[in-house]
């Protein structure tokens, strides 16, 4: 059971739900993809829809669903997870800005192909958003934080920990991968195979 996905997905969820108002387009997007998803969230409220001519979620219905997040996460106790905490130290130790390290984390554990990957790619397929500003909603960043962060000239390319084809990166659907290195300082020394990076 993918833990540090369940627990990043609530906090992730209950902040968007926070900031996007319910009369937003998007938030209906965001609240079907929760109802749909009881093994991660549990039995949410019933999403209800603003109305035939109205976008959106119904205001009361959307403050439930916010309510509801907000019980499970507080019951949740944070996980640990080796990589996680390695990346960490290496952040402190290259003394990486927050948003430097905050694109780090979200790569990390999206690089699992899980739960988090998948909501993150049904904000790019149904809401259109562009890779760098899916990482800004899940990171909590502007998304022009997150392009001078990912820059040719920026630290995260320059240190080698982010390996991307500068040529074509919207032609890919990994359009950022951590780097050969970054990963190979992440993993246990008793780990092996392409699991790596999951928690333990």
């Amino acid at each position: 059971m993918p833990q540090t996905e369940y627990y990043m997905l609530h906090g992730l969820c209950l902040r968007l739900l926070h900031v996007l108002a319910p009369s937003r387009r998007e938030s209906m997007t965001i609240g079907r993809w929760i109802a749909d998803h009881a093994d991660i969230f549990g039995a949410v409220p019933a999403v209800i829809p603003a109305g035939r001519r109205a976008p959106g979620v119904d205001p009361q219905s959307w403050h439930l669903l916010a309510e509801h997040l907000s019980e499970r996460l507080v019951s949740m106790p944070e996980p640990f997870d080796l990589a996680l905490d390695r990346l960490g130290f290496i952040a402190a130790h290259l003394n990486l800005a927050f948003e430097e390290e905050a694109i780090l984390r979200l790569l990390v554990v999206t690089q699992r192909k899980g739960p988090l990957a998948k909501f993150i790619a049904a904000l790019q397929r149904e809401i259109g958003l562009s890779t760098e500003a899916t990482m800004g909603w899940c990171c909590n960043l502007d998304e022009r934080e997150v392009w001078t962060a990912l820059a040719p000239t920026g630290r995260l390319i320059g240190l080698g920990l982010i390996m991307t084809d500068n040529s074509s990166v919207v032609m890919r659907d990994d359009a950022y991968e951590l780097s050969g290195l970054l990963l190979a300082l992440l993993r246990s020394p008793s780990a092996s195979g392409p699991g790596f990076l999951g928690e333990s």
